[in-house]
């Protein structure tokens, strides 16, 4: 039984390690793709591995056949050796730390890193390789093994801690993350108002998440059920996203209106503020919108944004939810270009070309602002998730001879660049090209304060903000209209959530790609919106019912003696379940480990020959 045991636990132990080296297959337990974190099953390979040596130590242990001094030598070899290698992990980490813990601060990995790490895996498995072999040999007993093992292993311990947890720069990222934790101090003032309201990130300061971690409503969203539409609908308002991550920063006052945020966070020495710790400070948006905003005009219309370019998609929120305003937008055309071109081609898109890929170009914006205006740039090509573009690192944008931002766009900033408020004075603006891009939104535009606000005025005076309550899993307010009328939530669409207008069901709609709409008759209305995960009524049912099968089935067995076996043809059955059993696995190996190889094999020979 030992054996068999030990036979199968080798051989899923090799099925898991597999993958580790051959990157098709692991992708493919990724179902088919996963842009970050390798073998994040790995915890399953590493419970195999100890499931083998476990079987392997079990065995019975070899009588000592060797004289007495022999065994006490190597034990103290193997203390003297192990002894050794703790003194060289502790002056190793000292001088390759920056190399080894290159994960822990990049979340990838680097050939220094795997080097380094080698070298201590390679040790301290020498080391439990040679006191295994002496227990084996029957040199020393299992006391004496076990203390060899849990001295080996806290040495490693050690390693990984300082590499994964406290590597060079811990420090200075506790202090960072503490000087962020202290932005929870902060009281809102709209929060004792109950308005709702969001905040946000002028850039990215710290991990996005933290923001709803100290509490406050927040745009940012990063785990794997982010929401496709939603990142996308993000994208193309402006802010800035990729992977798995909604950054929540970037965008516009029109659209930091339209999502209701009400305060943003950004560094201590840049405008003054509201709230203050050592590093950040909280300011008040320029514009601010309650949740719930009334149009007379339809918002079925608006989830093809693919299309438009990103100043496009500005114009139409402000057509569709301010009908009848004059916009606030004005588009700016470069005055000269140096060493490169820039136009818009025949199918709609925009061609940065260099005239001389060995020297920098320059699009040189010369900009009159009369009244207050805030200035945006924009470079943005398609919707996706990757973690780089093809139009990362295109350009270095200064303002007024002051470099504002480098290598844009980049992982961390992709969303629109605010230039920053000007009122009665001439912007000098300096894009420079570091390389050729075709992209389909690019340029430099304004949105006008008045304007705006004027809009916003005129919406609030006609009754068009209903000025929702909102907790973590429901909605609910009163409206009045002599009209019927479209309202946006900029709330993310979702098939859980539910829309009552006076106790009776409407129909909730998708608005601009990632957003929520609904119809509202005209008159006085309570409306209600209540969250529930989709799939959860089904699973509830599933969960009452199988348990009360269960339960019924173990009363009646009890009641009338049953035996459960008896009832069941159990060799036909035990027949039926091996060859499922064996036909599921061939299946398994084929579609994981075959299947991938093979498509990979196809497609760099496919590429070869074109």
């Amino acid at each position: 039984l030992q054996k068999n045991q030990l036979r199968s636990y080798v051989q899923l132990m090799l099925l898991l390690l597999i993958p580790v080296f051959l990157e098709p297959v692991n992708k493919m337990w990724h179902t088919g793709n996963y842009q970050g974190f390798p073998i994040r099953y790995g915890f399953m390979t590493t419970f195999m591995i100890m499931a083998v040596a476990a079987q392997l130590l079990s065995r019975p242990q070899k009588r000592r056949t060797r004289p007495a001094p022999l065994p006490l030598l190597q034990i103290l070899l193997l203390i003297g050796l192990i002894a050794l290698y703790g003194v060289f992990v502790y002056f190793f980490l000292d001088a390759h730390i920056d190399e080894l813990s290159a994960y822990s601060h990049t979340l990838w990995g680097n050939m220094k890193s795997l080097q380094g790490l080698l070298v201590l895996f390679l040790l301290s498995s020498l080391l439990y390789l040679f006191s295994y072999r002496g227990f084996c040999k029957g040199v020393f007993r299992i006391r004496t093994f076990s203390v060899l093992c849990v001295c080996i292993f806290l040495i490693d311990s050690y390693a990984s801690t300082r590499v994964y947890l406290f590597s060079s720069d811990y420090e200075g990222h506790n202090q960072h993350y503490q000087d962020a934790v202290a932005l929870s101090q902060f009281q809102p003032e709209k929060e004792d108002s109950q308005e709702f309201y969001r905040v946000k990130l002028r850039q990215k300061y710290f991990d996005v998440n933290l923001v709803g971690g100290m509490g406050f409503p927040s745009l940012s969203h990063y785990t794997s059920l982010t929401s496709q539409d939603y990142m996308f609908a993000m994208k193309k308002l402006g802010y800035s996203s990729y992977w798995m991550e909604v950054g929540g920063y970037s965008g516009s006052i029109l659209t930091d209106a339209l999502l209701s945020v009400a305060y943003d966070i950004h560094w201590n020495q840049e405008e003054p503020a509201i709230f203050h710790t050592s590093k950040y400070s909280v300011s008040e948006t320029p514009f601010y919108l309650p949740l719930g905003l009334a149009t007379s005009e339809s918002l079925t219309d608006t989830n093809s944004l693919d299309p438009l370019s990103r100043l496009e998609v500005q114009q139409l929120l402000f057509q569709k939810l301010f009908p009848g305003h004059p916009s606030p937008f004005t588009s700016y055309s470069f005055s000269s270009a140096i060493s490169c071109q820039a136009y818009e081609d025949d199918w709609g898109q925009y061609q940065i070309e260099l005239s001389d890929r060995s020297i920098d170009g320059h699009l040189l914006y010369q900009i009159q602002v009369a009244d207050r205006q805030t200035l945006y740039f924009d470079c943005f090509d398609r919707l996706s998730n990757q973690l780089t573009e093809h139009i990362n690192g295109s350009f270095t944008i200064s303002v007024n001879g002051n470099v504002l931002e480098s290598e844009y766009p980049s992982r961390l900033n992709n969303g629109l660049v605010c230039l920053g408020t000007f009122e009665n004075e001439t912007v000098i603006l300096d894009i420079q090209v570091l390389q050729s891009v075709t992209c389909r939104s690019f340029g430099v535009f304004g949105i006008e304060h008045a304007l705006l606000s004027k809009a916003i005025t005129h919406s609030s005076a006609q009754g068009n903000i209903l000025n929702l309550k909102a907790d973590s899993r429901q909605i609910q307010g009163f409206s009045h209209s002599s009209n019927d009328q479209t309202v946006f939530l900029s709330v993310p669409y979702d098939p859980g959530w539910t829309l009552t207008i006076d106790g009776q069901k409407a129909e909730l709609k998708q608005a601009f790609l990632g957003f929520t709409a609904f119809t509202l008759p005209s008159g006085e209305h309570t409306i209600e919106l209540s969250y529930l995960p989709p799939g959860f009524s089904l699973g509830a049912a599933i969960t009452i019912i199988t348990a009360g099968l269960c339960a019924a089935f173990l009363i009646l067995r009890a009641r009338y003696r049953l035996n459960s076996l008896r009832i069941l043809d159990l060799p036909k059955l035990q027949n039926i379940a091996y060859a499922l059993t064996i036909f599921l696995f061939l299946l398994t190996v084929f579609l994981i480990y075959v299947f991938p190889m093979v498509i990979s094999i196809l497609g760099k020979i496919s590429s070869r020959l074109g």
